[in-house]
């Protein structure tokens, strides 16, 4: 029997992360790390819960709706022509902190674009994890697939969004990361993935149960790793005297 989710519940509103989100951010950034995430929204509670955040807000509505959190107000700024409108630039540079462990792009506003971060990636550590939010969109899915070209990195990519880690991730870390990628996917109504897929009906059957057994076999794989392991060198020890004899045995021989 699958155990409950033990991420919070998050709402259906289109500014919140959810749970396949904040699963891989656990998978990366240990308790009390550092996440700048571009777009704030009801998803930043969740992650002040654990983690140290700063929050990249162009609408000065939503400047400090999420009490724990660092809000730095980038209003949007577009510059016409052909170079794409973002936050404000020189109140990036004065506000951004110096040390992350992961950055979020999930802002700002899909329909404003985000495409700007391409433009302007100086402004940020490459030597993070990123994650880019709602990739099941063809804009979102496109910066992500440049960012992970242009940094030389793997790109691991889910069914609403798409992870950048500085290492790929092993396969327990994308089964975790699924199950809760899927247990979001299952909630979703037919009118939501018609909107975003081309056929509503999956070949195989979306099922988190699936990646729930399938955390759990890997887990004890590397359990049994582990063990044979530790029983290999146990073995070594108790035999490394007998091992010695011999090897002293033979050359007394060979001279």
């Amino acid at each position: 029997m699958e155990p409950p989710s033990t991420l919070p519940n998050m709402s259906e509103s289109h500014w919140a992360i959810d749970g396949g989100v904040l699963a891989a951010i656990e998978r990366l950034v240990p308790e009390g790390g550092t996440v700048l995430e571009l777009g704030s929204g009801d998803g930043t509670a969740a992650l002040v819960e654990r983690y140290r955040v700063y929050s990249v807000e162009d609408d000065e509505a939503w400047v400090g709706h999420c009490e724990g959190a660092t809000y730095i107000h980038a209003p949007f700024n577009d510059p016409g022509g052909k170079r794409p409108g973002w936050y404000d630039v020189d109140a990036l540079r004065q506000g951004l902190p110096e040390t992350y462990d992961l950055l979020l792009i999930d802002g700002p506003a899909g329909h404003k674009g985000r495409d700007g971060i391409l433009h302007h990636l100086d402004l940020f550590r490459t030597d993070v994890h990123i994650l880019v939010d709602d990739t099941v969109r063809t804009h979102e899915a496109d910066i992500a697939r440049e960012l992970a070209m242009r940094l030389n990195r793997p790109m691991h990519v889910f069914w609403n969004f798409s992870l950048i880690p500085t290492e790929p991730l092993n396969a327990e870390d994308v089964a975790r990361i699924q199950w809760e990628a899927v247990r979001v996917l299952e909630k979703k109504d037919e009118s939501f993935i018609k909107r975003y897929f081309r056929n509503p009906s999956p070949t195989r059957k979306i099922d988190r149960l699936e990646w729930y057994d399938k955390v759990r076999q890997l887990r004890d794989q590397d359990k049994a790793e582990i063990s044979q392991s530790y029983s290999l060198r146990i073995g070594q020890v108790i035999t490394f005297p007998i091992r010695l004899l011999l090897s002293f045995t033979k050359k007394r021989r060979s001279l």
